[in-house]
């Protein structure tokens, strides 16, 4: 067997002799497999004008953020431009594409805030008709608010969010 034989087979095992940058890690292999699927979607979509796609569904493709206050900054500016929104438990980042495909990323807001009470409010006594009576006596509750501390750079926060009111929940 001469030398080239012995260093270049005639098969060749492309796993086994590729290196590192030919290969794509299980995570950037399912990307591009999903990459390809919304493309191969979107040209059957384009090329079958019969098939009555409902338009009002949209599309929502949902994003890994990891729940920590570095995460958030990470997926909202991996996601810039995109709006915020936020309720008592989840704050959503979403990047719109148009024609109701978007992305989104949802991040819990206990893990990345600090509920802090800033005061107390009186609920009133409610009876509760229709039913058997229920009485909730008057009493207080807390009153809070998020305080989310180490928010993102003010250069990352003008690039990252377009917030409706201004702030940064993270």
């Amino acid at each position: 067997m001469d030398t080239a034989t012995e260093l270049l087979p005639d098969v060749i095992d492309a796993e086994v002799i590729a290196p590192d940058f030919l290969t794509l890690s299980p995570e950037d292999a399912a990307r591009a497999e999903l990459c390809a699927g919304l493309r191969a979607a979107a040209k059957f979509i384009e090329t079958h004008p019969r098939v009555n796609v409902a338009p009002s569904m949209g599309v929502t493709i949902h994003v890994h953020c990891t729940d920590t206050p570095e995460g958030a900054r990470a997926a909202a500016i991996a996601m810039a431009p995109c709006k915020k929104s936020y309720g008592d438990e989840l704050i959503k980042l979403t990047h719109e594409f148009g024609g109701g495909v978007e992305l989104q990323g949802l991040i819990y807001r206990s893990k990345v805030c600090s509920k802090v009470v800033v005061g107390k409010r009186v609920v009133p006594k409610k009876v509760i008709p229709a039913q058997p009576e229920r009485v909730i006596e008057e009493h207080e509750e807390d009153v809070t608010e998020w305080d989310c501390k180490t928010p993102p750079s003010e250069d990352a926060m003008r690039r990252a969010i377009e917030a409706p009111d201004g702030g940064i929940p993270f």
